[in-house]
């Protein structure tokens, strides 16, 4: 509340807005959704104080997912509908993408997969043209926050998908769309990690810079480090040569910050434009289908990581026919699957019978695997005599 006073006493009505927006998205995060609703109206209510409506939407989308964490989810399809109303005329295609998957997942808990797919391809879509078209604009946060959010829309869409199935009806080809659009964002979130991650190697024109930077850093850092550490028994005169000599060391070093943000960044961009220019949208599930050989399946798979659980789904494609299916969990195999392997490489199958060959052993890691991963397709594959080949793509 201090804080808000302040606001107040400066005149910043929206600093104080943005301020009980802050609050009510903690409260939410705590399970206090009255006092987080209450928070949000209040900062909304400041917010126009302000004479204008641009900024509000962000108020509307956070009042919404509070709705929603209450079931209350006639009035947060409503509030959300005010939300992407608004957000529109903002141009917020980033939040409209959060609008337009939140509306699925409450859809979907309203037992409506059908239109919860639709909203999950709107959002889907949406980001697709931020990925293609818009990407070098994007801050690092930005970056990362499509990234989550294709994590979770990939879970609803793939949800949603089978429900339909599950009905008669076809929801495989929108949720295909959605989870190759997932691993394109996963070469976004690759070209946009800062350069010391090491995930991707600096473009050469800047890696002089950029390492020159670094190591000068680290010798500015060891002399300071040096520095502090004065001996005993010096003379104030040394002191203060030794103070001035560290002050120099200390601009030096912000001076080497400065100059290693300043090569990130370079670096980043350069990655960002990179990928703008190479993004290749992805082919529409009758494309693969049309260049699929007759006697050809591809299984793709798809893990999803959503609320600390972890399910892996297949679609079983052939030039004719395509299934979705809902593997479960895998993490109970790939434990025995594991202790298979360290089994193997200790020189013991799991059996410990001493008449076992590496050979043995091999199939036996690959059965497990093979029961719980491929077998399910195989079924799924069963009545089509023509197939004789498999396609196999890990995770996209």
């Amino acid at each position: 509340d201090q804080s808000e006073m302040s606001y107040d006493e400066a005149g910043d009505v929206r600093g104080a807005s943005k301020e009980a927006l802050d609050r009510g998205i903690v409260f939410r995060s705590q399970g206090r959704f009255d006092e987080a609703l209450e928070e949000i109206d209040r900062g909304a209510s400041r917010w126009l104080e302000a004479g204008t409506e641009q900024g509000l939407g962000r108020f509307e989308l956070n009042r919404a997912a509070v709705l929603d964490d209450q079931a209350r989810f006639d009035e947060a399809l409503a509030t959300y509908d005010l939300a992407a109303e608004l957000l529109g005329r903002e141009g917020d295609e980033i939040a409209l993408s959060v609008v337009d998957e939140n509306r699925g997942h409450v859809l979907y808990r309203c037992e409506r997969p059908g239109e919860a797919l639709e909203a999950f391809i709107d959002s889907a879509e949406r980001l697709e043209r931020i990925l293609s078209e818009e990407v070098t604009s994007l801050g690092e946060e930005s970056s990362l926050s499509l990234r989550t959010s294709s994590q979770t829309l990939l879970s609803g869409a793939l949800a949603a998908a089978c429900a339909l199935e599950a009905r008669g009806d076809r929801g495989l080809e929108p949720a295909y769309r959605v989870a190759q659009l997932f691993h394109g964002l996963g070469l976004l979130e690759c070209f946009t990690q800062r350069p010391s991650s090491g995930a991707v190697d600096v473009p050469r024109d800047l890696r002089a810079e950029f390492q020159a930077a670094r190591t000068a850093l680290a010798a500015a850092q060891e002399q300071r480090a040096l520095l502090v550490r004065q001996p005993p028994g010096v003379t104030l005169e040394e002191r203060g040569a030794w103070a001035d000599e560290l002050a120099a060391v200390e601009d030096a070093i912000e001076e080497y910050d400065r100059r290693c943000e300043r090569s990130d960044e370079a670096i980043r961009i350069r990655r960002l434009q990179t990928t703008a220019a190479t993004y290749v949208a992805p082919s529409s599930l009758a494309e693969i289908q049309a260049v699929l050989p007759p006697d050809a399946a591809l299984l793709e798979f798809s893990a999803d990581v959503h609320d600390h659980a972890y399910d892996v789904y297949a679609f079983v494609i052939t030039r004719d026919s395509s299934q979705l299916l809902a593997l479960g969990d895998p993490r109970e195999a790939a434990a025995l699957i594991r202790a298979g392997v360290a089994q193997w490489q200790a020189g013991a199958s799991s059996q410990d019978t001493a008449s076992s060959t590496p050979a043995d052993r091999e199939r036996e890691v690959l059965r497990g695997l093979g029961q719980r991963l491929l077998d399910p397709c195989l079924a799924a594959l069963d009545g089509i005599a023509s197939i004789e080949t498999l396609i196999i793509s890990p995770d996209g």
